[in-house]
């Protein structure tokens, strides 16, 4: 075909793509963004929302869609983000107002969490939802005759609202006792019976009643209502474990393991609940058989090592590292292999030949995200904090969102007495988690010496809803 023929035919194919209308262009990838959520695979839907948002910058579905997928990550601060530049455009859009009004109530800026709660109102002063939410915000804040009056005007919209529901149950719990709220939660959920924070409370009072019974009742009857949060199947399984109902308690976390994708993270996760249930050899047996079928065996080689250190045998665990350094199937792994061994050195007061095996493995790959962070742990233990922070500023470029490096960089901050940047390194480490039990916890603890009480209860909350029935967490939430 002549060069020509092929340019006319080029230029033919770029003018019919330029005169495709921009609502249809907006539309067709709206909805391959769609697939790919669909499919999990958010990285991909990012670009298609970013072709959109070149096409029309004000497009509020999609930047609606954005600002929930961030959320669904856990990065409230760019949800945030996104929900302001919808009400830029669209002042009183009603969903992205509630966003803001619960986004800067988890940052504890409760004044800004009322001003959006009030322009959600003044928008739409009959909405059950809307009069509910700043019924949260005037409790968190301790205005309970505002709040009331906003519930009231929520009931008398919707007499069966969930939301509603779930907050005069809480008043109910909290004044009249566990008893009393059980009754009133059963109304709500007779009209609401796969609302997820109405279960939860049932959950909760049953619990506080002591009706064992009833509880593994409830928790069933929520894996059965909300497979999708395999959290809960977690839960079921410790519950069980709890109440001494140990067959059940394994093969309910093997389900959750399943449910999860069976990672390697997930069945390391089994071994040790199986260790908590019937000891360390039956966990080590479960794990030498995982560790035999592996297509990549490195992580249980680790484990088994870690089980070795535990046990006080630090020359078997020491034979096992040596081993995988040598028979690693990827330098990553080998990697991987001395860093754990100079965490064994460091372990035995060995400090020099934990820092040369580091520098080993910061030599071969200067960015390693687990060497850095060991190194930083090294140096903070020498009180080289310049050192310390260099290493967490390479490690944090590699991996912003590494939850153990803003953890070790509120430790230089501490140590340094920096509290402000401490908080923000925490609540990072917190958010970044997806309100994990220990980073919430440590970020609690930090609000709490600061005396922000109040903050400390909202992520503890939010980190309950997200780890429902955690004792760690309740415990918190009762202090």
């Amino acid at each position: 075909m002549p060069i020509w023929t092929r340019m006319v035919l080029l230029v033919g194919v770029a003018f019919l793509a330029g005169c495709e209308p921009v609502e249809d262009r907006i539309a067709r990838h709206f909805e391959k963004a769609k697939t790919y959520i669909a499919e999990g695979d958010d990285e991909r839907a990012r670009v298609e929302f970013s072709n959109i948002l070149k096409l029309d910058s004000e497009n509020i579905p999609t930047l609606m869609a954005v600002a929930r997928l961030h959320e669904r990550r856990g990065e409230l601060s760019d949800m945030a983000g996104y929900m302001a530049r919808i009400l830029e455009v669209d002042e009183i859009n009603i969903e992205a107002r509630l966003a803001m009004t619960q986004v800067m109530t988890l940052g504890g800026q409760i004044d800004n969490a009322l001003f959006h709660a009030d322009q959600a109102v003044s928008t739409a002063p009959n909405d059950p939802e809307v009069r509910t939410v700043r019924a949260m915000v005037h409790t968190r804040i301790g205005n309970r005759e505002l709040a009331k009056a906003d519930i009231d005007a929520a009931l008398a919209a919707d007499p069966t609202h969930p939301g509603a529901g779930f907050v005069v149950v809480s008043r109910i719990l909290s004044d009249e006792g566990p008893a009393q709220a059980l009754g009133a939660v059963g109304t709500f959920l007779d009209a609401n019976p796969a609302d997820y924070q109405l279960n939860l409370i049932k959950l909760a009072t049953l619990e506080s009643l002591g009706r064992s019974g009833e509880v593994t009742a409830q928790f069933e009857e929520m894996v059965r209502l909300f497979p999708e949060n395999v959290n809960i199947l977690n839960s079921l399984a410790v519950w069980y474990a709890e109440t001494g109902d140990t067959e059940k308690a394994e093969e309910t976390f093997r389900k959750f393991v399943e449910a999860s994708g069976n990672t390697s993270e997930r069945q390391l996760e089994l071994i040790q609940f199986i260790a908590q249930l019937r000891g360390s050899e039956a966990a080590r047996q479960e794990l030498e058989a995982t560790a035999a079928t592996a297509s990549n065996p490195t992580a249980f080689v680790l484990a088994l090592s870690d089980i070795d250190r535990a046990n006080g045998n630090l020359a078997g665990a020491r034979d096992r590292l040596t081993k995988l350094v040598s028979d690693a199937p990827t330098t990553t792994d080998r990697l991987t292999a001395q860093i754990e061994l100079a965490e064994i050195e460091f372990a035995e007061g060995n400090k020099a030949a934990a820092r040369a095996l580091i520098t080993t493995v910061l030599d071969a790959d200067e960015n390693n995200l687990a060497g850095r962070r060991f190194s930083a742990f090294i140096n903070i233990d020498e009180n080289a904090f310049d050192a310390a922070q260099e290493d967490l500023n390479i490690a944090l470029k590699e991996n912003p969102s590494d939850v153990q490096a803003l953890g070790l960089l509120a430790e230089v901050h501490l140590r340094l007495g920096n509290a402000t940047l401490a908080g923000e390194n925490l609540a990072a480490a917190m958010q970044a988690s997806g309100y994990q039990i220990d980073p919430t916890i440590r970020y609690a603890a930090f609000l709490r010496r600061n005396l922000r009480a109040r903050d400390a209860e909202t992520i503890l909350r939010e980190a309950s809803r997200r780890n429902p029935a955690n004792q760690s967490l309740m415990v918190e939430l009762a202090r």
